[in-house]
């Protein structure tokens, strides 16, 4: 609304002006036509005042003529000549009052120009205040925000600064203990289930080889084959899920992360913890990454899944392993590292 109001103040401004060079130099005519009236009349009146006589010298043609044609002073062609002149006098003071009207309005129209420029300026510095002001009071909440986040991993992991402050590692770990106890009791029921299996596995082959051998004078009957077919199924299962809980307690015992696979979603997902974590809900989340048709076999790195140990960790230099030289399992190893230093007094370090 300032702007258009600023460009009609201007443009009529303009308009006046175009107006008013119009009218002076409508002016300048009015006068240079007056002033040759002027210089006609007096031609007149000296020619009336003082008539020519006989020693003076020959005028031309036109002189005589002009002599002739003029009378006395109240002559017809000297009131014509007058009257002309107040007429042409009458015409530049209409014009003139008619140009002071019109810079009265240039002026007026050039102090509301003025006063929209000044007000636009006005407002815009207005505007440049509020604006800093907000952009202020944002960095002011997203540093309260930061502040917030920070107490929040404060209060979760105690209050120290993990850059000096070193964890003794007790032989007798209290975690390490129990997530042993954890694995060994699963490990020693899925050994007593197996044994079980076994005997029960073998006491059906010695029923087996009873039933095969037929009895004097009794007919024998057809093998069970579907029975035994399910018997070796279950055995084969059971043996695949021991072999799969060694494979997995072997792993975690190598590099020191248990790892989940969690198939009932798509893509499929790794939930990984360190033996070294803080919490026990510390962990994170990996997922198979989606390839184009015929490149399925080409997957060289999974997609980190946001979790909160995620997402500090993506604020740690560990984290170029990934996003710099796209290496996983340095990045893993980096992670091994700084949770060992945290949980660990080195020794002479």
């Amino acid at each position: 609304a300032m702007k258009r109001r600023l460009t009609n103040a201007e443009t009529k401004a303009d308009r006046i002006d175009l107006e008013l060079r119009k009218l002076q130099a409508q002016e300048d005519v009015w006068k240079r036509e007056n002033g040759s009236l002027r210089s006609l009349l007096e031609t007149y009146e000296r020619a009336e005042t003082h008539p020519p006589n006989a020693h003076s010298p020959k005028k031309a043609p036109g002189a005589g003529a002009a002599a002739a044609v003029s009378g006395d002073e109240d002559g017809p062609t000297v009131r014509g000549l007058r009257t002309s002149l107040s007429s042409a006098q009458e015409r530049i003071k209409l014009l003139t009052e008619e140009g002071s009207t019109l810079k009265t309005e240039a002026n007026a129209a050039k102090k509301e120009s003025e006063d929209a420029k000044t007000e636009l300026a006005r407002v815009k510095d207005k505007f440049g205040k509020l604006r800093d002001a907000l952009f202020k009071e944002r960095e002011t909440a997203e540093r309260a925000e930061e502040r917030a986040a920070k107490a929040e991993v404060l209060a979760g992991k105690g209050s120290f600064d993990p850059e000096s402050t070193r964890v003794l590692h007790l032989k007798q770990n209290p975690l390490m203990d129990a997530v042993r106890a954890k694995y060994e009791s699963e490990i020693d029921a899925l050994r007593k289930a197996l044994e079980e299996k076994n005997e029960s596995s073998a006491g059906s082959t010695s029923l087996s080889s009873a039933a095969k051998t037929p009895l004097p004078g009794k007919t024998p009957h057809p093998p069970q084959s579907g029975l035994d077919a399910q018997k070796l199924h279950r055995r084969l299962k059971e043996s695949f899920r021991e072999q799969i809980g060694k494979f997995r307690e072997g792993v975690y015992l190598l590099t020191g992360f248990k790892i989940d696979m969690i198939a009932d979603t798509a893509p499929i997902r790794f939930k990984v913890r360190s033996v070294f974590a803080e919490r026990e809900e510390d962990h994170l989340v990996f997922a198979w990454p989606k390839m184009p048709k015929g490149e399925e076999h080409n997957v060289t790195m999974l997609d980190l899944l946001d979790t909160p140990q995620a997402q500090l960790l993506t604020q740690d230099p560990s984290f170029e392993y990934m996003t710099k030289y796209k290496s996983l399992p340095a990045f893993m190893a980096n992670v091994q590292l700084d949770l060992f230093a945290k949980q660990t007094l080195i020794g002479g370090g």
